[in-house]
């Protein structure tokens, strides 16, 4: 299922392919983003696909984000201090 995930010609068939292509692909964008675009590589069937819409997507990436503040706060807490 791994293999063939960052392969741009290979077509996810199951539900849990798609899920991972597209978690793949929002990711490297959004750890990248000096490189990448924040939708580099996604297209509309990818995320339509799965039942979501755009700002879905869009909420999931700002709470993904928000998270890993949180996460990260815990080890330099005087670096993410909100004021």
């Amino acid at each position: 299922m791994i293999a063939n995930i960052h392969a741009s010609e290979s077509t996810a068939d199951t539900e849990e392919k798609k899920i991972l292509q597209l978690s793949y692909l929002l990711s490297l964008n959004n750890v990248y983003g000096d490189f990448y675009s924040k939708y580099d590589g996604v297209t509309p069937d990818m995320y339509k696909s799965l039942g979501l819409e755009i700002e879905s997507v869009d909420n999931a990436l700002d709470f993904s984000n928000l998270q890993l503040m949180s996460a990260l706060a815990l080890f330099s807490p005087s670096t993410f201090a909100i004021y």
